[in-house]
């Protein structure tokens, strides 16, 4: 209940922002969506009110680029974090919409998001340029945990 208290956003349809400022008035949420904290609850496997966690992970695909990634605040910033497409083909997985799942997998595999070695940076810039941070486990774990779930979807 508290999360719902601070966190969803009626004006958004019911999504949670992730982001709020405490005011006199009760909270001020962020003006972007912050992605990635959209899909960590599903990720986790959190339990919201009224499937929040869900309805936050079908909220995201609206926020894909037209090149396939998923900014982490697309209202501010269009570069993302090096677990945010594994943790949107997790929660397409989870969804079970297998069209997105296999348009992120291939994102993901096609793409310069793995480097030559298989490893995930830190953050990447616009147009999927790494930081320099290569060798990341959470990223790459997270990542690579999303494949390997996507892949066993697949083959059931």
């Amino acid at each position: 209940d508290k999360i719902d208290a601070v966190f969803c956003d009626a004006a958004r349809g019911g999504v949670h922002a992730w982001a709020a400022v405490p005011t006199q008035d009760g909270f001020r949420h962020h003006a972007g969506q912050l992605t990635n904290y959209m899909l960590f609850p599903l990720w986790i496997g959190a339990v919201l009110n009224e499937n929040g966690a869900q309805r936050d992970a079908d909220a995201v695909k609206a926020f894909v680029r037209a090149d396939g990634f998923l900014p982490n605040c697309p209202q501010a910033m269009q570069g993302f974090c090096g677990h945010t497409m594994g943790m949107y083909l997790d929660a397409m997985v989870k969804r079970s919409d297998f069209a997105q799942a296999h348009k992120a997998a291939r994102q993901i595999l096609d793409s310069p998001l793995l480097s030559m070695y298989g490893t995930v940076s830190e953050f990447y810039g616009p147009s999927c340029t790494p930081n320099g941070h290569m060798c990341r486990g959470f990223e790459g774990g997270i990542t690579g945990q999303a494949l390997i779930s996507y892949f066993s979807a697949c083959t059931e």
